[in-house]
């Protein structure tokens, strides 16, 4: 809080309010200009904000990632005994192709 001198005489408090262009707009923490990414619409990111996003965006990628390992394994697990390196990446394409791998979609 600042302090003030009123008209009156008399000391008094004013209530500090921050800059809104220092305020993250996830945690609305007033971390600073200086410690905010900017993004679309004015929406502000502070470091700590970004920490934690990085965190969420890499388990739903190791998520994704471990789900279509698992069912490219199971496409591997119906292969004949023996089959070529060629013969299982077909299959697998194959797979993908026809939406059997629902953690990848193939873009033509």
């Amino acid at each position: 809080m600042m302090a003030t001198i009123n008209f009156d005489n008399k000391l008094g408090f004013v209530e500090y309010k921050p800059d809104p262009d220092d305020i993250c707009s996830l945690c609305g923490n007033n971390a600073g200009r200086d410690r905010l990414v900017e993004a679309k619409n004015d929406i502000r990111i502070c470091e700590g904000c970004i920490d934690v996003l990085t965190e969420i965006k890499d388990e739903k990628i190791s998520k994704r990632n471990e789900a279509a390992i698992s069912e490219i394994m199971a496409i591997e697990e119906k292969m004949p005994d023996s089959y070529t390196p060629y013969e299982f990446v077909s299959a697998i394409v194959e797979d993908i192709r026809a939406g059997k791998v629902s953690s990848l979609t193939f873009k033509y």
